[in-house]
């Protein structure tokens, strides 16, 4: 076998026989060197390499930008455009709850704990505007409880309502108001009433008030305010003008009844009230409802059309039973004394 010139035994490159002749056996401990074909061309197989990467990577993008294009906006609601419409219908002003009056729990809405804020303490205060959609004929029996039905063209007709409805109305007893105010200070002939005129339970109660006071020989004399902050102005243009102040069921001058209050404290004008909870407040008293009484008032009503008796012949009825509440001591910074008959009668006394 020819050896290499020049090699070293730990460096001999093994040259293959010619033919097929099996190579000749390698010694111990040579190093032996073998050419390896694929080494001719390193340029192409990182070119190769680099066109597999390339591949990969571009497959990567081409899935992220099919995930994203499939769930782009897949939190939104798909619309579907309706083929068969329906036709337009006429819509009607969604009617609006009555509250109590202030210092009164709502029958309708038992609990809702909703408050007004304003600058004086806080307290439950009565929406004014009535529903104006009056139940239909032939629907379910209702019981309703607002201030002024009529007003409000849910009845047309206090005795025979029609119709499928019926119930209680939480108008004020003004009447009654208009008597106790003669009870406990009978010289006064000229009664202011501080009212926002935007109310609409005011307006009604005005118009109630001013032919009742007429009958009864006295004067009213109107004070306007369409904000909490009026309230003062309004209640010191009364001065000098009449001899008592009655407060109706208006949110914005029951807001602010301090300041009416210390008007009458200030200049001795006794100040009466139309809700109870302004007679805790300061006002020297008031014929108010207990809603617990009001709501058993409709429970019977609700017996009689379960009953088989139709509603639109059952009269609306004005809440039977009313309490008296006093206030000797904010009477007396008032210049007032309340008689103790009165104060024997009260149902709370402050």
């Amino acid at each position: 076998m020819p050896t290499v010139s020049g090699a070293s035994p730990a460096a001999v490159a093994l040259h293959a026989n010619p033919g097929n002749a099996l190579p000749a056996p390698v010694p111990r401990g040579v190093r032996t060197a073998v050419r390896d074909d694929s080494d001719r061309n390193p340029f192409l197989r990182s070119l190769v390499w680099l066109l597999l990467a390339i591949g990969v990577v571009g497959l990567g993008l081409l899935g992220a930008q099919k995930y994203i294009f499939n769930n782009k906006g897949a939190d939104k609601p798909v619309q579907v455009a309706d083929t068969n419409p329906a036709p337009p219908q006429v819509s009607t002003p969604t009617p609006v709850p009555p509250n109590p009056a202030p210092g009164k729990r709502s029958p309708m809405t038992p609990a809702e704990g909703k408050r007004e804020p304003t600058t004086e303490p806080t307290r439950p205060t009565r929406t004014e505007t009535p529903s104006t959609t009056p139940p239909q004929a032939g629907g379910d029996h209702t019981v309703q409880f607002v201030t002024d039905p009529l007003g409000a063209k849910i009845v047309s007709n206090l005795e025979k309502p029609g119709g499928n409805v019926t119930g209680v109305v939480d108008m004020p007893p003004l009447e009654k108001h208009l008597a106790l105010i003669a009870k406990i200070t009978p010289a006064a002939k000229r009664i202011g009433v501080p009212y926002n005129p935007g109310e609409a339970n005011s307006i009604t109660q005005i118009n109630l008030l001013k032919p009742m006071m007429k009958s009864a020989g006295l004067t009213m004399v109107e004070a306007s305010l369409s904000k909490s902050s009026d309230v003062l102005a309004a209640a010191q243009s009364l001065v000098g003008k009449v001899d008592v102040i009655y407060v109706p069921n208006d949110n914005t001058a029951v807001a602010a009844l301090e300041s009416i209050l210390k008007v009458g404290i200030d200049n001795k004008i006794p100040v009466y009230a139309g809700d109870t909870d302004s007679v805790k407040r300061g006002a020297i008293a008031t014929l108010g409802f207990n809603y617990l009484d009001v709501g058993r008032q409709a429970g019977r009503i609700v017996v009689r059309v379960l009953k088989g008796e139709k509603p639109g012949d059952i009269s609306v009825q004005a809440a039977e039973i009313t309490e008296l509440y006093v206030n000797p001591s904010s009477a007396e910074k008032m210049g007032v004394k309340v008689p103790a008959d009165v104060i024997a009668q009260a149902k709370m006394v402050f």
